[in-house]
Order: structure tokens, then sequence, then C-alpha cells
């Protein structure tokens, strides 16, 4: 199991040439097909509310938030 974080936005940025905010869905990219699974995708949007078991791939507007990854190796 991998749980992990990142802050994403509606698009990748940079601001101010370090804080870097990813698409959710740009996170799984990373890794090859069949490598890891996306078991759960949770976020804390910029108002600071926790948004709980969201599909990752649904309409995404949040400017500045966290995303929460629960990945699962398979194989």
């Amino acid at each position: 199991m991998l749980y992990i974080s990142f802050p994403i936005s509606f698009s990748n940025q940079v601001h101010f040439n370090a804080h870097r905010f990813f698409h959710p869905t740009d996170i799984l990219t990373w890794y090859q097909d069949g490598e890891m699974e996306l078991l759960r995708f949770d976020y804390v949007d910029d108002r600071g509310s926790l948004h709980k078991n969201i599909d990752v791939h649904a309409s995404f507007r949040v400017r500045n938030g966290c995303g929460i990854y629960s990945l699962r190796k398979t194989g």
C-alpha cells in the first residue's frame, strides 16, 4: 500500500518557480499501467473541507488543494 498526497489544482501549475500543483489525474501517469491501482482519492479543497472517496476523473475545479491518494501495488 502507498498513501501519498500532493498539492492539486484544476491544471498543472508552478507558483513562484518552486511550488508545483498537479491536476489530480496527472499523478496517475507517473507509473506504468498495471503497476499500481488507485483504491481511493480524497482531497482537501481551498476552504479546508475534506471530500472523501471522490472519482479522480470527475470534473475538478479546485484552485489550490491537497490530493490524498491510496494506491496498491499490483502483481
